[in-house]
């Protein structure tokens, strides 16, 4: 069991999203969960990795990305089928396990793992998840691969295409979304289908499963057309859209595992995540506060049974019960001390422009020390160009558990604000006074962001920190 520092579990602001001190509570007890499932592929010497958001809150965050509630990992489809039998012997008897071989209610076409059976939790059960007292879980995804042959891999998209039309048609009909006449049409549409598909693959029995588990089961027939040998390209199938699966990944991306710092404990990620989280997000390293696949949080429905159930007696933050905070950038120009106010007033008077040096701390986290490097060398050359001021906001006073998971890190970035706290000719900044800094200034030059957006709005010049390019004294030259 990873052991976190009480401050871990406090109501916490990163990156200027909010995380209740619940879910705090609840990413320690997914990542318990993730641990027993990791040490029962260590067992049977299984590869998972980090996927979706998950693996993008590892390489940009180091742990969760803030505005996320659920933890995501993926597996090769032949580890993928042994996991699944072996869970129920190896799982503790209180874990609960979601999937179309042991679940004929089950609407996915990917697994679930877990902590409990039941609410209310036991006691010992919420002690071993870090007093998280509501279900908290893994999905799994299956990894498959994508045929070589142009013609099978087009035969096996249309198939799927049909058939991922079919599961959604009954989960509709189960639901109660179609009168009589729309429900005939579908089942005609059915008896169709499964002639076609019958052509291609063998239809499982009827006896005992439902009709919406056996196109589940004729899905995961067609999702393993291709193998690795026959195969250059694979693709998480089950995450299906209308037109297929979005996005082929090379399958070498897959070969290997690497570890990577997640919150205070460590997560398996692909060799090649710089190469698919470009093919998912393309430049991943900007903050998009997307909606997820269900309502945030998750675990909202949960508290709702407990309150009719008169079980809960607990208060909640509303932001537990899916209310979310206002969107807003923090401070105003109004707290902006005076003696900064004169001298950007001064520096306009001198024809110089007051630039915005604002480096991101997940940044440095997934660039390490050439990001550093790279703030050290701006920093000396912008105070050398007597046409600017420079505003610096290094936010040494932000994600504390950051620091805890790179500390030698973290050290050398402190060393290099603090060296350039000492200069006059320099706004250095740590307050939470955003707002007031983006409207003190003329130019943003840090990451691709919400600030960056700020400026974007506001029609004022932002920059990146292009470390690729490395051509910093050229660069400083255009202010």
């Amino acid at each position: 069991m990873i052991q976190y520092p009480d401050s871990y579990f406090k109501d916490e602001i990163r990156c200027g999203f909010r995380v209740t001190e619940l879910m705090k509570h609840c990413w320690a007890a997914q990542i318990e969960v993730l641990e027993e499932i990791e040490r029962i592929c260590k067992k049977y010497n299984l590869q998972y990795f980090a996927h979706g958001g998950t693996l993008l809150g590892a390489v940009r965050h180091k742990g969760f990305i803030p505005w996320d509630d659920d933890m995501d990992i993926a597996m090769k489809r032949k580890d993928y089928i042994v996991l699944m039998q072996i869970l129920v012997k190896e799982l503790p008897e209180y874990y609960d396990i979601y999937s179309i071989y042991n679940r004929p209610d089950w609407s996915n076409t990917f697994g679930r793992v877990v902590n409990t059976k039941k609410l209310p939790m036991e006691e010992s059960q919420i002690e071993k998840f870090h007093g998280f007292f509501l279900p908290a879980g893994v999905d799994i995804f299956p990894i498959d691969f994508v045929p070589r042959d142009n013609e099978l891999a087009e035969v096996q998209r249309a198939l799927l295409n049909l058939t991922w039309r079919m599961i959604k048609n009954l989960i509709k009909d189960s639901d109660g979304s179609y009168n009589e006449e729309e429900r005939k049409i579908v089942g005609d549409e059915i008896k169709e289908a499964i002639g076609v598909l019958a052509e291609f693959c063998s239809i499982p029995s009827f006896e005992n499963r439902s009709i919406l588990q056996i196109f589940q089961l004729i899905f995961e027939q067609l999702c393993m057309l291709g193998n690795e040998g026959n195969s250059d390209y694979c693709a998480v199938m089950s995450t299906f859209y209308d037109s297929g699966y979005k996005y082929r990944l090379k399958k070498e991306w897959y070969e290997k595992e690497e570890e990577m710092a997640f919150e205070y404990g460590k997560i398996k990620i692909p060799c090649g995540y710089d190469s698919i989280l470009t093919e998912y997000y393309q430049n991943y390293m900007r903050y998009i506060k997307g909606e997820q696949g269900h309502g945030y949080p998750y675990y909202q429905k949960a508290i709702s049974l407990l309150k009719r159930q008169k079980l809960w007696t607990m208060k909640v933050d509303p932001k537990d019960e899916g209310q979310m905070d206002e969107e807003r950038v923090v401070g105003n120009v109004a707290e902006v001390p005076n003696e900064w106010k004169e001298r950007v007033a001064q520096a306009r008077g001198e024809g110089r422009r007051v630039v915005l040096f604002q480096p991101m701390l997940t940044s440095m986290l997934a660039k390490e020390e050439k990001y550093i490097e790279a703030v050290d060398e701006l920093l000396t050359l912008f105070l050398d160009n007597p046409r600017i001021l420079i505003w610096f906001r290094p936010h040494v006073n932000e994600h504390v558990p950051y620091a805890d998971i790179r500390p030698e890190l973290f050290e050398q970035y402190f060393k290099i604000c603090e060296k350039f706290r000492k200069f006059d000719n320099i706004i250095y900044d740590i307050t939470e006074n955003q707002l007031g800094a983006n409207e003190m200034c003329d130019i943003y030059i840090g990451d691709d962001s919400p600030i960056s957006e700020e400026f974007r709005n506001h029609e004022k010049e932002f920059y990146f920190i292009d470390l690729k390019r490395n051509e910093f004294h050229d660069f400083v030259k255009l202010f």
